[in-house]
């Protein structure tokens, strides 16, 4: 149901889901290979990256009569949890 109204609709509105992991490589900051940029990688930086792209990209959306005005909705779960 809407909010506000007292109708239900039955249907479903489709989307996206996707499992998606970043790895990093841990290295000690004080080494010349990490100042060289050689080695390591900070995983949380990396997806930083994905979740950003997924934000912007321009996911298909079909108007349906049952669900005018629908919006797009990025939702991040993490192991089955909402954040």
């Amino acid at each position: 149901a809407e909010p506000g109204t007292k109708k239900i609709n039955i249907g479903n509105r489709g989307g996206y889901r996707f499992v998606i992991e970043t790895y990093g490589e841990a290295v000690h900051t004080g080494l010349r290979i990490w100042e060289e940029k050689k080695k390591g990688r900070n995983a949380i930086v990396d997806m930083t990256k994905v979740i950003n792209a997924l934000q912007n990209f321009d996911f298909k959306i079909n108007a349906h009569e049952k669900f005018p005005g629908r919006k797009k909705c990025f939702d991040i779960s993490y192991n089955n949890r909402r954040w």
